[in-house]
């Protein structure tokens, strides 16, 4: 089963909603979102160190074409990279076993993205403890 590893990073200054555009991440776009990735780490909500996520990370998801930006009239306001990873297969609380799926963790304290993750139709199928921290193990289904 495919499962997804995301890291998500979005401004939170008012955007133009008419003008937002999702396109894969170039190389120029590198400092834009180490940038946005450095302002998510003071936040409340984020779990991020000094070391994660790096330079490179960013420069991996950029060459195998794993990240995506969000922009507004050209400026860089939010970043994904959605790459294949099985860590997270492991766990045993899944209900799609047979089909395909995105599995992802959130960590318990970050609300925010909680909540969208729960509007955004994924289901809280199991807790686990990863990397320090406590995390909701959630699902959604894909209709292939």
């Amino acid at each position: 089963m495919d499962t997804v590893d995301s890291i998500v990073c979005l401004r939170r200054e008012k955007a133009n909603a008419t003008s937002q555009n999702f396109r894969i991440a170039q190389q120029g776009d590198t400092e834009h979102v180490r940038s946005l990735y450095q302002s998510d780490k003071s936040g409340a909500f984020c779990v991020w160190n000094d070391s994660y996520p790096s330079i490179a990370e960013i420069e991996h998801d950029l060459e195998t074409k794993n990240m995506y930006v969000m922009t507004d009239d050209s400026k860089v306001i939010g970043a994904i990279s959605v790459v294949p990873e099985y860590e997270l297969d492991d766990f045993d609380c899944w209900p799609c076993k047979d089909g395909k799926a995105i599995h992802l963790s959130v960590v318990k304290t970050n609300v925010p993205a909680y909540k969208t993750y729960i509007k955004a139709g994924f289901a809280v199928d199991g807790e686990a403890q990863m990397y320090g921290h406590d995390y909701y193990l959630m699902e959604k289904a894909i209709d292939t």
